[in-house]
């Protein structure tokens, strides 16, 4: 049936069809802001940053594909006439040329009828709020209606879309909307076959968590009864945890160093019957590395409790795997032990090994931590920031790292300048073997976030991650004991709605916790790989030795944590102490608080890390660095700190009258003094971290106390004083 009005004045008729045609291409621009995949396809026309006459044919194939489709569909449904549809065509075509053209012409009354430059000038706005009006095509009228017109007489901000992730090559915009799509089920689907097991499996554990540690206790020492270790402590005629007591003592890393050695020096079946084949360095309490043996099962159960954290950072926020994955870890190889060891950070061991679809959304290619300069090292990363604004999930161990990152950014943006627009990363370079290392990275995949990179660093005023990276979803990183108060730090300078996850209780030693339930930080012990023992803190220290297991831990309570690994530590101390939280099912989580010499006491007061910790986190005090040094000579503490307050001895020393009352006993007494704070000269911190770094810590784990005696610090703070 012919509907349309053929006999009607022509110019009738376009009238019509424009107005008829404009509804349907109306909701459709509108769709096409609103829904993910749809504006993935539409953003292709609005990354310009300039409007021009010619973006009105700057669209992705698919996009005016369907707009076309639609329109022709319903024309040709309606029986318009031929001649009435080129007219139409005609209108389309001019007055887009005109919406787009780069000039200021006042419309008048006309901005209420015509869709004209003025109003889809707004629409172009960077402002992605602004965008969401003006979507009229040739007519404005729809907008008028349906609530989304906006004043041509406002000014307008930058064009374009924030961020500076668009793809700028042909090919890239071509594959833009299918790539994220793509990668977007291709990451659920890897989630739900790879990651969920593990996650599954993981949280299955905690309905008996006595008998599941016993058991495991039980198979470990079987496992190991033919070692040497385990004939000299009789593992074989150990079958409880009560006799597992009884055989071998509580021990610190010390006692097995001679063991370990024998591995070292090439002997087998000393502390495991699997072979050990690389080892983790750490420092150690009387300036001798450490050096943990790990066999090929340890590494394995790292990988899966690594994809248990994965997929609660999946399941709390899916978007985080959108785009780019920024992890800073620490070298896999930092040494040789023996003949045939390497020794390094088992964070960068297991970089090593990501898995091949996890690696191609990697930004960071695994050869920069094979860089020998500190200060290379993080310049080049700082200038993977700014070349990898599409991430979307940034994980490392300590948050000072990006803190960190983002002062070398601010400090040295006109050194990341040159390197960038030169294209030569190598200028800062001082030794043939980092000079290898840059050149073997391949920078290409870099090159299209260019223009982009020097454009953000180019901004006037203090630059901050929500200008490198908009879209940042998460961050895994620590947020407990001494890295609680960075936290407000990383909300400063981080997105607003980016979740800060719990990376969990790790150290080089073993991973002790994993979070499995994202945001909310509930960190689930690794029951199935570890065996755990518990002694209270308050009996410890009044030499009452009797431990428990996890499931008799008491909410709120802090104990000593004493370990037995695959790896071959056996009852081992590693002096960290920890608080029983909410759990899983039957099991307690456990958070970390602080290291057990974290408690300092010049005449009875006990002050503690935590309690300093809290103060920054209680008053919102804002410090890139601190450490608060015991004088017993002097009978006071001094607070170290680099900041913009002068001082706020007064106000910090209130608060730990409030917090400890043997502090407020010894100060009001006058048999302790009142805590000072000492401002330090800028950078102060960065130079105790590197001359910590000379001395054998490493940059990634590197976490000094915040509370301890000034005869154990090596580091004369005096000598930056403000």
């Amino acid at each position: 049936m012919d509907v349309w009005p053929r006999q009607w004045p022509i110019f009738v008729q376009v009238f019509m069809i424009i107005v008829i045609g404009e509804f349907f291409q109306y909701w459709w621009h509108r769709l096409s802001h609103k829904i993910s995949f749809l504006w993935s396809v539409h953003s292709v026309h609005h990354f310009v940053k300039v409007l021009y006459s010619i973006n009105t044919a700057r669209f992705h194939p698919f996009d005016k594909f369907v707009e076309y489709f639609i329109d022709v569909f319903l024309f040709i449904a309606l029986g318009a006439d031929l001649s009435v549809i080129y007219l139409y065509y005609i209108y389309f075509s001019v007055n887009g040329l005109f919406q787009h053209c780069n000039t200021k012409i006042s419309m008048g009354p006309l901005n209420y009828v015509i869709a004209t430059a003025e109003l889809h000038r707004l629409h172009h706005d960077i402002d992605s709020k602004r965008a969401m009006h003006n979507f009229g095509n040739n007519t404005i009228i729809w907008d008028i209606i349906f609530g989304t017109y906006l004043d041509p007489k406002l000014e307008v901000n930058d064009i374009g879309v924030e961020g500076n992730d668009d793809p700028k090559s042909f090919k890239a915009q071509m594959f833009h909307p299918f790539g994220k799509t793509l990668k977007k089920y291709l990451m659920r689907l890897l989630m739900l076959i790879k990651y969920k097991r593990h996650w599954k499996k993981y949280v299955s554990q905690t309905h008996s968590p006595n008998e599941q540690q016993e058991s495991l206790l039980l198979s470990i020492l079987k496992k190991n009864s033919s070692t040497a270790f385990g004939v000299e402590k009789s593992f074989s005629k150990i079958s409880s945890y009560e006799e597992y007591k009884l055989a071998l003592d509580v021990n610190e890393y010390e006692f097995f160093r001679p063991w370990i050695d024998r591995i070292i020096q090439g002997e087998k079946q000393v502390l495991t019957s699997d072979d050990v084949h690389y080892f983790v360095s750490t420092s150690g309490t009387t300036g001798l590395s450490k050096y943990i043996p790990m066999t090929e099962k340890v590494e394995n159960d790292l990988k899966e409790m690594q994809n248990v954290l994965i997929y609660s950072a999946f399941k709390n926020k899916e978007e985080a795997f959108s785009g780019l994955l920024f992890t800073v870890v620490g070298s896999a190889v930092e040494e040789r032990v023996g003949e045939k060891f390497d020794c390094g950070s088992m964070s960068g061991k297991l970089y090593a090994k990501t898995s091949k679809i996890i690696t191609k959304f990697q930004a960071v290619p695994v050869q920069i931590y094979e860089i020998e300069s500190y200060e290379l090292k993080y310049l080049l990363l700082s200038t993977l920031v700014v070349l990898s604004p599409s991430t979307t999930l940034f994980s490392t161990a300590n948050p000072s790292t990006l803190i960190k990152l983002n002062d070398i950014i601010n400090e040295r943006r006109f050194d990341l300048i040159q390197m960038i627009e030169s294209w030569k990363f190598e200028i800062f370079c001082k030794s043939d073997h980092d000079r290898e290392i840059i050149a073997s990275i391949c920078w290409k995949r870099y090159r299209e976030n260019q223009e982009g990179a020097i454009e953000v660093l180019k901004n006037k005023g203090t630059l901050c991650f929500s200008d490198y990276w908009p879209n940042l979803q998460s961050i895994i990183t620590w947020t407990k004991g001494s890295c609680e108060y960075l936290v407000s730090t990383l909300k400063n300078i981080t997105p607003n709605d980016t979740s800060i996850i719990e990376l969990g209780y790790l150290s080089s030693e073993f991973r002790g916790t994993v979070n499995v339930n994202g945001e909310d930080s509930r960190s689930l012990s690794t029951l199935g790989y570890n065996f755990f023992e518990f002694m209270l803190v308050r009996d410890f220290e009044n030499g009452i030795y009797d431990p428990i297991l996890i499931g008799d831990l008491v909410l709120k309570e802090q104990y000593y944590i004493i370990v037995t690994t695959e790896a071959g530590l056996y009852r081992y101390f590693i002096n960290d102490i920890i608080v029983a939280t909410e759990g899983v099912g039957n099991t307690p989580c456990i958070e970390f608080v602080q290291k057990g010499k974290g408690v300092t006491n010049i005449t009875g007061e006990k002050l503690c890390e935590s309690q300093i910790l809290s103060y920054f986190s209680a008053s919102n005090v804002q410090v890139k660095f601190f450490i608060c040094l015991a004088d017993p000579l002097k009978m006071e503490y001094r607070l170290y700190y680099e900041g913009e307050l002068e001082d706020f001895s007064e106000h910090l020393h209130e608060y730990l009258c409030s917090v400890n009352v043997e502090y407020l006993a010894k100060t009001a007494s006058g048999r302790l003094k009142k805590i000072q704070t000492v401002r330090l000269k800028e950078n102060t911190g960065e130079f105790f971290k590197v001359t910590q770094v000379a001395n054998g810590q490493r940059d990634s784990q590197l976490k000094h106390m915040h509370l301890d005696y000034l005869d154990n610090v090596k580091f004369v703070f005096e000598a930056y004083k403000r």
